[in-house]
């Protein structure tokens, strides 16, 4: 008899956790462990976890089926049993406009099929593929790195003839470059940050801890609100 009520008090206090649990992916300046720790210290009642890689945050994805988890609006779609629940926004959009970055000369755009661009890979590398080419119209062979800060020392070396970038991430690249650094505008938009859910529901909970990230949390990760879908 005490085995069997220790058996459903383990099974209650786990479905607890499992419906707290939040899987994070969102390429940024912050190290993945100290941003964990940011956004666990505002949110101690949920089971948060954030990682590097997208392949590493894929898998466990895949292997746990975390009740939530925040990343950027492509690699959510990319996980079809997860349903956006609250949209990511910064000044009013829900999408950031892009730009290629080179050094010295603009990209030509017409060339980008024997061009190699640097991008922050947030799908791996079959999906980056086809991601960026259905953005840019064209195929065009792909360094992908992990961190923003790698983006940079592949102009400086030569290793790509330019940078697939965000607006925002541009403007802290240049004030932290002495290169020449070019953009070519392009009609590329890419959705931000956002957090999406396997129930139907919303769990009130994370809802609550996420909305009350300060200012500078959520500008880390590229948002500055949430708006619930």
């Amino acid at each position: 008899m005490r085995s069997t009520v220790l058996g459903i008090l383990l099974l209650f206090f786990s479905s607890i956790c499992f419906s707290n649990e939040l899987y994070v992916f969102v390429p940024t300046n912050i190290q993945a462990a100290e941003l964990e720790k940011l956004l666990s210290k505002t949110c101690p009642n949920i089971q948060i976890t954030v990682f590097p890689r997208v392949k590493d945050f894929m898998t466990q994805v895949a292997a746990n089926k975390p009740v939530a988890i925040l990343a950027m609006v492509p690699t959510i779609k990319h996980i079809a049993t997860y349903k956006m629940i609250l949209e990511g926004k910064r000044q009013g959009n829900s999408a950031e406009s892009y730009l290629m970055v080179s050094v010295d000369k603009a990209l030509d755009l017409t060339q980008l099929a024997t061009s190699k661009i640097g991008v922050l890979d947030i799908l791996g590398r079959k999906q980056m593929k086809v991601f960026m080419s259905s953005l840019l119209g064209s195929s065009s062979k792909l360094k992908r790195v992990i961190k923003q800060e790698d983006l940079l020392p592949l102009l400086s070396f030569n290793s790509v003839d330019a940078i697939f970038v965000s607006e925002s991430l541009y403007s802290e690249l240049k004030a932290n470059s002495q290169l020449n650094l070019v953009t070519t505008p392009l009609e590329a938009k890419v959705g931000l940050a956002s957090i999406a859910s396997m129930e139907d529901t919303a769990n009130s909970a994370l809802v609550g801890c996420v909305m009350q990230w300060e200012n500078g949390l959520k500008l880390s990760l590229g948002v500055d609100q949430w708006a619930k879908r």
